[in-house]
């Protein structure tokens, strides 16, 4: 029994980091693009297509997962991911390539909360619940090797021939499905009620996670909040860099050290949250959201201290390795022990979806706020803003975990 329940997550982390994690094209991209005469403003486009496509399908898909076999909806992220690098790699035209994001989002939206209910309802087959934390994290972890890997590689990869990066993303993704098809199917707890209306049970899940339930909402708020403020973080890196004089270049090797660090932590996450307790965990994220953010604000006035970039670069990469590499295992878990298997995924995808229009309206917002005052200033700002996420921390701090 133990080599059985050791297989099957080792199977899912590694046919899901073969397959949408091992993204060789990721630190070529725009260049792969531009030998398609895809101009900036296109590949922007092209981006928020994609980004456009997940943020529609998360739910529905989730709604999917839980109303059909798991692995099966796996099985289909992988081949709609697998048509998207085709498009990617064969396209010539614009619209073509836009059917490559449109595919690759779909892939996206289909794993987003199937993968991490798969592995909870497995585990509690298994009889393995209390390992739940242990296991997201080693998920989590392998995912962030497979990035590290698929960045390297992948420069190097086009260094030899431009198309080399989607050849291996096409065999990786093979490789993946093949392996996947081992994976056993999951029983899901059915609903016992009338399937007449497939919206109004959607409309009521999507009040249950936002409102119904009271934990698993402040959980979602809360972990959205948290997320959005690492990606902001992680964005301002490179106009950073570029004002602290240092080649904007070497933002690849902070993305390197991001993903090596996410993916110890992450491998941890259950062993720091034991050590540290959960609720000072919760109360850590937000404390090294404001305080880097503050830390982004106040840069400005060291342009003419090289030192300092070290101490700035180290501020936001502990940030956003922390609340990332702890915070995600942490929160997918809470989620998981409080929603019936019927509907974990769609519940989980909710949690996707939130995160999603938070992270849009606030990349929106700091559009305009750049314009009128400036990067470091607009970060004052949020550096304030992100104390709100003490309402949704206070709440959670006083469930009895």
């Amino acid at each position: 029994m133990k080599s059985k329940f050791t297989s099957v997550p080792m199977i899912l982390k590694f046919g899901y980091g073969l397959s949408t994690r091992s993204m060789f094209f990721l630190p070529i991209i725009f260049l792969y693009y531009q030998t398609k005469n895809i101009e900036m403003g296109d590949f922007f486009l092209l981006q928020s297509i994609n980004t456009v496509m997940i943020f529609i399908a998360e739910i529905p898909t989730g709604y999917i997962s839980d109303n059909f076999d798991r692995k099966k909806v796996m099985l289909w992220a992988v081949i709609t991911w697998f048509v998207g690098c085709l498009f990617m790699l064969f396209g010539q035209t614009f619209t073509v390539l836009i059917g490559g994001e449109l595919f690759s989002g779909i892939g996206l939206a289909l794993f987003s909360g199937t993968r991490e209910a798969y592995l909870y309802d497995y585990l509690i087959s298994e009889g393995r619940e209390k390992d739940a934390l242990k296991e997201e994290g080693m998920m989590y972890s392998c995912e962030q090797w497979f990035l590290l890997f698929s960045s390297v590689a992948g420069a190097l990869l086009y260094s030899y021939n431009i198309h080399y990066p989607m050849y291996a993303c096409l065999v990786f993704t093979v490789v993946a499905f093949c392996s996947m098809c081992f994976l056993p199917r999951v029983q899901i707890s059915k609903k016992v009620c009338d399937k007449r209306n497939v919206l109004q049970d959607l409309k009521d899940t999507i009040h249950y996670s936002l409102k119904g339930h009271h934990e698993i909402k402040w959980i979602i708020l809360y972990s959205a909040t948290m997320f959005v403020g690492m990606a902001l973080l992680f964005w301002c890196l490179q106009p950073q860099l570029r004002d602290f004089g240092v080649a904007v270049k070497y933002f690849g090797l902070f993305l390197a050290c991001n993903y090596l660090l996410k993916g110890v932590l992450s491998a941890n996450a259950e062993r720091v949250s034991n050590k540290i307790g959960l609720k000072n965990c919760l109360m850590i994220f937000l404390c090294l959201i404001v305080i880097a953010c503050f830390a982004v604000y106040t840069s400005y006035s060291y342009f003419n201290e090289s030192y300092m970039v070290y101490v700035f670069i180290l501020i936001s990469l502990l940030t956003i390795a922390f609340v990332h590499g702890v915070g995600r295992p942490i929160f997918v878990t809470l989620i998981n022990r409080r929603v019936e298997s019927y509907r974990r995924a769609t519940v989980l995808s909710v949690s996707a979806f939130v995160y999603n229009g938070f992270h849009a309206t606030v990349f929106f917002a700091m559009k305009f706020l750049i314009d009128g005052i400036g990067l470091y200033n607009s970060m004052l700002i949020f550096a304030g803003l992100f104390l709100f996420g003490v309402i949704p921390l206070v709440k959670l701090l006083r469930i009895k975990w």
